[in-house]
């Protein structure tokens, strides 16, 4: 996320990605805070939000079997 972006892309671009029916899993990366954000969806179609800050957190994106660690997303970029 940028300064520029970060409006449409949580809300006008998560809006229309949600009616994409195979869409599991929307994560945004913040470039300006230490901050990431995973939207998952549920069974019901209900959306759940997490959000991760520590550099100690790891962000697991189910949906494709990976594991990140924000201590590596935010490698280098002095935040």
């Amino acid at each position: 996320l940028s300064k520029s972006t970060r409006d449409y892309d949580r809300d006008t671009k998560f809006f229309l990605y949600r009616s994409i029916p195979s869409l599991r899993e929307y994560l945004l990366v913040d470039s300006t805070e230490r901050l990431v954000e995973l939207f998952s969806r549920h069974p019901d179609n209900s959306w759940r939000l997490t959000e991760y800050k520590n550099l100690t957190d790891s962000v697991t994106i189910q949906s494709i079997g990976l594991a990140l660690q924000l201590e590596h997303i935010y490698q280098g970029a002095g935040l």
